[in-house]
């Protein structure tokens, strides 16, 4: 097997169980032997680059972050590089998320540097302070003048699913992306061009590059790198896509630590 240089993870459900709060120790242990082994680690999110940065503390100035679901790029607290969404674009889509759910959607609009929250009191203020977020309350979407927003989140406390239909034709060249039972992502980006991003600033190949994932969010970024890891939690048509299943990403990344050595 070729050792990879960087290694690509996505967080949710594949670095820690969903609704897990934290890192555990075993995985800092294995990214710094990662490190030690002269291997790139990169977490893979939908998240802020404030809460990644929070939660991989014990290691933060020694990985890349991929953030917003691959739409910033930030190493050692500085943005490395980043894709906007247009204006006119991304408060289209808001507006459908907030007209289009029932009256049951809470809005969450993000840049590099800040989140601004459309809060109806139906839960989204609980679900970012889970995540340490620290974020703006604004009325409505033209109330964000941040120049530089990349990804526009959906809510739902029930669960975002019986709205996905209803707002293809909104999302459909926005990267629409099913994040959690309750959340969905769309953006100017997906996981695989983070990734783009990070190997072009590194100056290092696809191929030589390996990612871990759980679920259809992941495949844009499994699909692009050399060696793709799926969680064997994951649905059985992902097991049947990707034939490198795992159960321990801290044992696969100790794993390809020693071979590097």
């Amino acid at each position: 097997m070729r050792i990879p240089k960087i290694v690509f993870s996505d967080l949710d459900g594949t670095l820690i169980r969903y609704r897990q709060p934290e890192i555990t120790q075993e995985i800092f242990d294995a990214i710094r032997e990662l490190t030690e082994a002269g291997i790139v680690f990169c977490p893979a999110s939908g998240r802020t680059h404030q809460s990644l940065r929070k939660m991989f503390a014990p290691v933060a100035d020694d990985v890349y972050f991929i953030c917003e679901n691959g739409a910033a790029v930030f190493y050692r607290g500085e943005l490395a590089a980043n894709r906007v969404m247009p204006r006119p674009e991304w408060l289209r889509v808001a507006h459908a998320f907030l007209e289009m759910t029932d009256g049951k959607g809470e809005v969450l609009v993000t840049s590099p540097h800040a989140a601004y929250m459309i809060d109806h009191g139906r839960g989204i203020r609980d679900a970012m302070d889970i995540q340490r977020v620290a974020y703006r309350l604004v009325d409505r979407p033209e109330d964000v003048a941040d120049p530089d927003v990349c990804k526009v989140a959906l809510f739902v406390r029930e669960g975002v699913g019986p709205y996905l239909e209803r707002l293809s034709e909104v999302t459909k060249n926005w990267h629409p992306a099913a994040a959690a039972v309750d959340w969905m992502d769309t953006g100017c980006a997906d996981k695989a061009d983070g990734v783009r991003m990070v190997c072009e600033r590194l100056g290092i190949g696809l191929s030589e590059t390996a990612a871990f994932g759980d679920n259809y969010n992941d495949c844009p970024m499994l699909d692009l790198v050399g060696q793709p890891f799926i969680m064997d939690t994951a649905a059985a048509e992902l097991l049947g896509r990707y034939p490198r299943h795992m159960s321990d990403p801290a044992q696969e990344m100790r794993r390809i630590a020693a071979a590097a050595r």
